[in-house]
């Protein structure tokens, strides 16, 4: 996960692949991310919590993981990060 962090440092855009734990899942942008000495991590993303309902809205959410990616109702599938090249 350091290498997200990286990319956020580097201006570049980070989402976030989150399955939920009873089925389903949700790509969003990652904010910020703090990696801890026992691997686990904070991470902060951004979306639009009533999608489908024609108003744009930004709500800042925060997930606390396991080293392995887990949290509360789900886990961290992946990281898509898409950064501009010279």
């Amino acid at each position: 996960m350091k290498e997200v962090q990286d990319a956020l440092d580097a201006g570049c855009d980070v989402e976030i692949l989150i399955g939920w734990s009873g089925g389903g899942g949700h790509a969003t942008m990652v904010t910020g991310v703090t990696v801890h000495a026992d691997g686990s991590a904070t991470i902060t993303y951004v979306d639009d919590p009533n999608q489908g309902d024609g108003v744009a809205e930004n709500q800042e959410h925060t997930i606390s993981t396991d080293a392995s990616g887990n949290f509360g109702n789900g886990t961290v599938d992946g990281f898509m990060i898409e950064c501009v090249t010279s």
